[in-house]
């Protein structure tokens, strides 16, 4: 009994680390398209304001965090998925990340459309990159919250 405490500990500090940054940020826009990178635009509170408007702007290009492997998505740095997905979609209570990925079928046999729904929870993989930026892989997000 008192090993299954042990372990459990661990495994819940690493939950809330996971879910910290969308529990703390609000989220400002999802940009499905934007030219082949998906985005996402979240803003967070400073972590010691000193001047208006005390919260950090991050634009984070999802290219930079996850690629499609046979339509599947995957968590992999500059993995560029976004050129071979379409009509994503983003959920920010649950993380989840859905698209319909090239799976390389062409359309023939059980792949009759060349694609897959896929879907990956994006706490695999975005983590505060300092103390009120939310980026992937320590790849620094840009400042705009704004589609631009």
């Amino acid at each position: 009994m008192k090993f299954s405490a042990v372990l459990s500990l661990p495994i819940l500090l690493a939950v809330g680390a996971l879910a910290s940054f969308r529990d703390k940020c609000t989220l400002r826009d999802f940009d499905p398209t934007s030219d082949g990178n998906p985005t996402l635009y979240y803003e967070c509170p400073l972590a010691n304001p000193t001047a208006w408007p005390y919260k950090s702007c991050s634009k984070i290009h999802l290219n930079d965090c996850f690629v499609n492997v046979v339509g599947k998505l995957w968590v992999r740095k500059n993995g560029a998925f976004g050129k071979s997905c379409k009509d994503c979609s983003y959920t920010h209570d649950s993380g989840e990340l859905k698209c319909s990925c090239e799976n390389g079928g062409g359309g023939h046999g059980d792949f009759y459309d060349g694609y897959n729904k896929t879907s990956i929870n994006v706490d695999e993989v975005l983590r505060f990159v300092d103390s009120s930026k939310v980026g992937c892989h320590g790849i620094m997000p840009g400042n705009n919250c704004g589609r631009t």
